[in-house]
């Protein structure tokens, strides 16, 4: 499972619209919206706010959803960030507890993920620990190098799935692949010169002594929650009973944000987190302290979706840059 394949974009574009159009490959980077058709671009560009979250979680389903066709279903064009996503929600849904719509969703899916060779302005995943060519938790990893793509099996299913679909890929040559090992090499390169700041941020949270920093948040945050639905690792839920002719109602579950109004109000009106500073700090507390300290992993993985969702321009980057400088060394 350690060879390395190339193909051309043609014949590859060609390969996923015929996937595409029998229903057994979906490009999550392309958004609830996406057309019908085959799209036009095959690879996720930089600054997507669309994440795999509307995959496994979609916006709006039946809480007694029935299963899919079965099959595998190829997820192509995943990003090593919105991996941890995965990896982070499969604890909650997979291990925390039993959810046969989750299950029946995730396990057809078969991800192809990408090398990230360019990142958007606002990421920042390098800070976070995120391994820019890591391919944990994929079947295919892809690497882009001009007109040629590039991918390598990572897991039995991957090499079933090309296997399987009749995939238009050759074995590389030995130079080829020095060249992609090239390419990968200087990815990690420039990773290992970023400061990992995850277990500081979760020290200067812990300590409390960070509450000044978020006090101006308050007058800018508008409470809209969109900052949740674009973050592939927030996952919390409502559930309502919505009216259906033919049965009277059926039960929904939607997404939810800690963010809006509401979400932590108690009987008798006693909520916790009134204002938005309040909320925020519950944010990235969520994310940076207890998430870490339930899951061994960061409930962040700084892909930077937030910073270019928010109406406000709030921007976690800076808002985490003025916690660990209020908390200090």
């Amino acid at each position: 499972m350690n060879m390395t394949l190339v193909t051309d974009r043609e014949k590859l574009r060609a390969w996923l619209e015929g996937l595409h159009a029998r229903g057994r490959a979906v490009f999550p980077f392309l958004g609830p919206r996406a057309p019908r058709g085959m799209p036009d671009r095959v690879f996720p560009e930089p600054g997507s706010l669309a994440s795999i979250k509307g995959l496994l979680l979609p916006a709006e389903s039946l809480l007694d959803e029935p299963p899919a066709a079965g099959g595998p279903l190829l997820v192509w064009g995943v990003r090593p960030c919105d991996m941890k996503g995965v990896a982070l929600i499969d604890e909650i849904f997979r291990k925390g507890f039993d959810d046969p719509p989750y299950e029946a969703r995730r396990s057809r899916m078969r991800f192809a993920g990408v090398v990230c060779r360019e990142e958007a302005p606002t990421c920042f995943c390098g800070e976070l620990g995120v391994d820019r060519t890591d391919g944990a938790g994929m079947d295919l990893l892809v690497v882009e190098d001009g007109a040629a793509v590039f991918i390598r099996p990572l897991t039995k299913e991957g090499e079933a799935i090309l296997s399987r679909f009749e995939a238009p890929f050759e074995v590389a040559a030995p130079s080829e692949e020095a060249g992609i090992e090239e390419i990968v090499a200087g990815i990690r390169e420039a990773r290992r010169r970023e400061e990992v700041k995850g277990p500081r941020i979760l020290k200067a949270l812990e300590s409390r002594r960070a509450g000044d920093a978020l006090t101006g948040i308050a007058d800018t945050c508008l409470v809209c929650g969109v900052c949740s639905f674009v973050c592939p690792l927030c996952w919390c839920f409502d559930v309502k009973d919505v009216p259906a002719a033919a049965s009277g109602a059926v039960r929904v579950r939607c997404w939810d944000s800690c963010q809006l109004g509401r979400y932590a109000r108690m009987a008798g009106g006693a909520d916790p987190y009134l204002d938005a500073g309040a909320r925020v700090r519950h944010r990235l507390l969520h994310k940076f302290v207890y998430i870490p300290r339930t899951y061994g992993m960061t409930g962040c993985t700084g892909c930077g979706r937030c910073a270019r969702a928010c109406p406000s321009g709030l921007d976690l980057r800076e808002i985490l840059r003025a916690v660990l400088e209020e908390a200090g060394p």
